[in-house]
């Protein structure tokens, strides 16, 4: 799976065979959530605060919208104003957010 991104500002990066092999291991009702993790670098609460209408598909520019996380079982803004962004989505986010990877 291509489309990932390094770890922080390390310049640490796990290979994509291994990001395959944990990403097939994952049930796969949680799949599309692990792969939007490891392909945005988002925090695990601005994930689960996505919303379908936070998705954009557009063919020359997909991109997720952050607009909300979640903290402790509650909806927030998230943690910083520059944390309210967009960020581009690959060609393998795409595909495994329409289930067709």
């Amino acid at each position: 799976m291509t489309g990932f991104r390094g770890c922080g500002s390390t310049g640490f990066r796990i290979g994509d065979d291994s990001i395959d092999a944990v990403i097939k291991a994952i049930p796969l009702q949680f799949r599309a959530l692990f792969v939007v993790l490891a392909a945005t670098g988002l925090r695990i609460g601005e994930a689960l605060g996505l919303k379908w209408a936070d998705i954009d598909f557009d063919p020359k520019e997909p991109k997720l919208h952050v607009r909300r996380s979640i903290w402790r079982g509650q909806e927030q803004t998230p943690k910083s104003k520059r944390s309210m962004r967009a960020k581009h989505m690959s060609k393998t986010l795409v595909q495994a957010l329409r289930g067709t990877g």
